[in-house]
């Protein structure tokens, strides 16, 4: 059960919160509330001054879900609001596992918006059911408005429509994710931490594109991995998988960095695609898509987007 100011383990002496939301709203400036194993339902909302600083984490990676409603069709499961400075970490995200409920576009996983410096750190968001796209399906797994100095670092999404996305007055970092849609052809249930086969960093080495083919696995229907469009600022997108997408990564009139990402796909439209100026495509592996990189230059803006390899 999740507990306040109990940092280290769920062995307290303290009466606990039999909800997260309580133990949120139960919690200051800077308070730790550490989320005992077990399964959890309902949204969660950290919202307000009062909450700046706040950590919500799971006591043991892997061991935490919060299930969404069967009956939700709008919103997101957590929202981050008005607030700074906030860490969510180790939740496992589980969206309704069976039937078909149409959806709202806006169904997310993690809802950020005015909410400066928040750290989404190894989480997992996942829908389980055979139909998780069109009608039935959700749309983003994690979604930044307004919000600058975002961290996403070490998520898992899958079989959502979109893996992570800065939207407008927003830059961050998007760093070490892995973004996949399991369809019925695919063998695959890893939930593991990405390595990517070139981890030189851009300090050294050899780190060239590569853009190869692929073997087909089926019919993906996640329409794209991560999206920085329009973003305030630098968003930096490294050492992401992003595997089996219509388009792995979209970057949108955004002055970027996508650096040492892997990006697989299966005859497939974009690996990575550019629209604008000022981003540097570095050592990225993209193979199996029609086209591999892609570069506009939005409306005859002289290009300056630069491909590089290490």
């Amino acid at each position: 059960m999740p507990q306040r100011k109990v940092p280290t383990s769920c062995s307290g002496g303290r009466t606990a919160k039999r909800s997260i939301q309580s133990a949120v709203n139960a919690s200051d400036r800077n308070d730790d509330v550490v989320v005992c194993p077990g399964i959890y339902s309902g949204k969660v909302l950290i919202k307000g001054s009062s909450r700046n600083g706040m950590r919500l984490r799971a006591a043991a990676l892997g061991t935490v879900t919060l299930r969404a409603s069967s009956s939700l069709k709008e919103g997101s499961l957590v929202t981050v609001q008005e607030v700074s400075n906030v860490l969510v970490r180790g939740l496992r995200l589980s969206f309704f596992s069976s039937g078909c409920v149409i959806r709202s576009d806006v169904v997310t996983g993690f809802w950020v918006t005015d909410a400066n410096g928040t750290d989404l750190v190894s989480n997992t968001i996942r829908a389980t059911c055979s139909a998780t796209q069109g009608r039935c399906g959700y749309n983003d797994g994690i979604r930044v408005r307004y919000s600058t100095g975002v961290v996403i670092d070490a998520n898992t999404v899958r079989d959502l429509k979109r893996g992570s996305s800065f939207e407008r007055g927003s830059h961050g970092r998007v760093e070490d994710n892995k973004v996949q849609f399991y369809h019925t052809k695919s063998t695959s249930n890893d939930d593991g931490k990405p390595r990517h086969p070139c981890r030189q960093r851009l300090t050294g080495g050899g780190c060239p594109h590569q853009v190869r083919s692929l073997s087909p696995s089926g019919d993906p229907k996640l329409n794209l991995g991560i999206s920085i469009p329009d973003a305030a600022g630098g968003s930096n997108v490294d050492d992401n998988i992003v595997r089996f997408t219509k388009t792995g990564i979209g970057i949108k009139r955004s002055e970027s960095r996508v650096a040492l990402n892997d990006v697989p796909g299966a005859g497939l439209l974009l690996g990575i695609h550019v629209l604008g100026v000022g981003t540097v495509v570095d050592g990225n592996l993209v193979r199996g898509h029609d086209t591999g990189i892609r570069v506009d230059t939005d409306g005859g803006l002289s290009p300056t987007t630069t491909l590089q390899a290490t």
